[in-house]
C-alpha cells in the first residue's frame, strides 16, 4: 500500500493545486490543527456560549473573547 500511496501523491496535480491528498490525510491534518488550536467555533455559537456563561454567572473568559 505504501507504493500505491506514493504513486498517487506523485501523480500530476490538477491546475492550481499544490498536492494530492490520499484517504484520511485531510482529516488527520485537521485533527493535528484542532489539537493545537482547538475546534473551530463560529460567531453564532460563540454568542450563545457567552450568553449561557453570563446567564449562569460563571467567572470564565473564552479564548475567542
Amino acid at each position: 500500500t505504501g507504493d500505491i500511496l506514493r504513486a498517487l501523491r506523485g501523480s500530476t496535480k490538477a491546475p492550481g493545486r499544490e498536492r494530492i491528498y490520499t484517504c484520511g490525510e485531510k482529516e488527520y491534518l485537521a485533527s493535528l490543527e484542532r489539537k493545537d488550536r482547538g475546534a473551530p467555533v463560529d460567531a453564532a455559537l460563540q454568542k450563545d456560549l457567552v450568553a449561557m456563561r453570563d446567564e449562569l454567572g460563571l467567572p470564565y473568559r473564552f479564548p475567542f473573547e
